[in-house]
């Protein structure tokens, strides 16, 4: 058996792992008797050099993979599918229900963005509109814990805790099992079900993007978004908050749609500005048998239980304008999670320059990324291409992110009962992910790897 990392290795972005069984010879020549898989396919997020990457060759041969088992719907996870199938492959893509639902809605999402970039800067999609169709038509939908026979082996999926449909895979190969975090979620996060424990395993692939971080206790939460609130309300500013159109919007919606219950919002207008979260948020409420307990109730209640009546939706562009004329205070929620696309780079364009105003940062920022410089300190961004002064308030809210952090990482990678043999560690940042390492080989005594790009192990 032998792993080889195509994406998120010394990386965050980007997730493809690919893992075949079968002897050497056999894997070289392409005949029966092996078995090809990919864990995710995803897109490189950031910048130019990402961008360079999702349009160049795959780095290895599509038609020679057996199958894809996806783990969730974000784009750096299901981004490239339909590239795979544009350069070959043909075999199923396993999923959950949710992810196979979410990752069509993101992938059209990504489409016209590519269109609309193709039309401004020429950069060509990486794929089309019948690829991304094949890709959808491709995947199988699969329950969590359902056994899913693979001639040479078979998996399952377990609750991640990521985001709605999220699933670690449990994969069975020449008699070892090894698994495959996905991203795991954080502690106590709204809507979906908590992480489950990880099976004991021989070897593990896992996420670790926060990797020597501790988040803030998850109390803090609802704390720090009231308080934002609160001074744009004082200040007679504006709120902005830059979030992923997947789940992190829905945790917000659920957070403002539970004090608008309790009265405790005040008589302001909420934007939802970002044509994809309004789609997800809808799709949401198609996947009431994979909500936590609470969420179910609420659900059960009133199926609205991610609206409330001062939020106003903003699908259109001219609607999304219109957001400029309307008076302060007001709260925008928009897209993308780490400022480096979307409807929010307008409105911080507009925005950041104003004493006032308060930016929420409520997720993970990657390197070089306008999200990381903001939260990093520095006093002017580039947003289209102009130097934009930064005189808002930034405040960091840790707590929100949709990722374990240290404690948690160790505790699920410690939860199946017995030490794994190896532990590979992608997902993350170079320098963090080397800490963690070192700390998980003197602490716990594991066999714990780094793997480069494009790097191959025989387990």
């Amino acid at each position: 058996m032998q792993l080889t990392f195509f994406g998120a290795a010394g990386g965050v972005t980007g997730s493809c792992t690919a893992i075949e069984s079968g002897p050497a010879s056999t894997r070289r020549q392409g005949e029966a008797g092996s078995l090809r898989i990919l864990i995710d396919c995803g897109a490189f997020q950031g910048g130019r050099r990402e961008t360079i990457k999702n349009n160049g060759r795959l780095p290895f041969d599509a038609q020679k993979i057996n199958a894809v088992i996806l783990t969730h719907a974000h784009y750096d996870h299901c981004g490239r599918l339909p590239k795979l199938v544009a350069t070959g492959f043909r075999g199923p893509i396993f999923a959950t229900a949710a992810t196979a639902d979410l990752a069509r809605l993101v992938l059209e999402d990504s489409l016209k963005v590519m269109e609309s970039n193709y039309q401004k800067y020429g950069v060509l999609p990486i794929f089309s509109e019948e690829q991304l169709r094949q890709a959808v038509s491709q995947i199988q939908k699969v329950k969590y814990h359902q056994k899913v026979n693979m001639g040479e082996g078979y998996f399952y999926l377990r609750e991640a805790g990521h985001i709605l449909g999220s699933a670690s895979v449990e994969l069975h190969m020449e008699g070892k099992t090894v698994m495959f975090s996905g991203d795991l979620g954080n502690n106590d996060a709204p809507i979906v079900k908590d992480t489950e424990v990880m099976a004991q395993a021989d070897v593990v692939v896992m996420e670790s993007t926060y990797a020597m971080r501790e988040h803030e206790p998850p109390k803090e939460r609802l704390g720090k978004l009231e308080q934002a609130i609160l001074y744009t309300v004082e200040h007679h500013g504006v709120l902005l908050i830059p979030s992923f159109a997947l789940e992190r919007t829905q945790e917000i919606l659920w957070e403002l749609h539970n004090l608008a219950d309790k009265h405790q919002l005040p008589n302001i207008k909420f934007y939802l500005d970002s044509p994809l979260a309004i789609k997800i948020t809808e799709d949401f409420r198609h996947h009431p048998d994979i909500f936590d307990a609470e969420a179910l109730r609420a659900y059960n209640m009133h199926h609205d239980f991610l609206s409330f009546p001062n939020l106003v939706l903003t699908p259109s562009v001219e609607e999304s304008k219109a957001i400029n004329n309307a008076p302060a205070p007001k709260v925008i929620l928009a897209g993308s999670g780490m400022m480096e696309g979307g409807r929010i780079m307008h409105h911080l364009q507009r925005y950041l320059p104003l004493a006032n105003t308060t930016v929420l940062v409520v997720g993970y920022q990657g390197e070089n990324t306008t999200g990381r410089k903001i939260l990093n300190g520095d006093k002017f961004v580039r947003i289209n291409d102009r130097l934009v002064p930064v005189n808002a308030r930034i405040v960091r809210a840790d707590s929100y992110s949709a990722h374990a952090d240290y404690s948690k990482l160790t505790h699920w990678l410690l939860s199946g009962g017995s030490k794994p043999r190896y532990v590979f560690l992608n997902h993350g940042e170079q320098g963090l992910m080397r800490e963690f390492a070192q700390v998980l080989h003197i602490q716990q005594g594991l066999n714990t790897i780094v793997p480069r790009f494009g790097q191959t192990f025989k387990v």
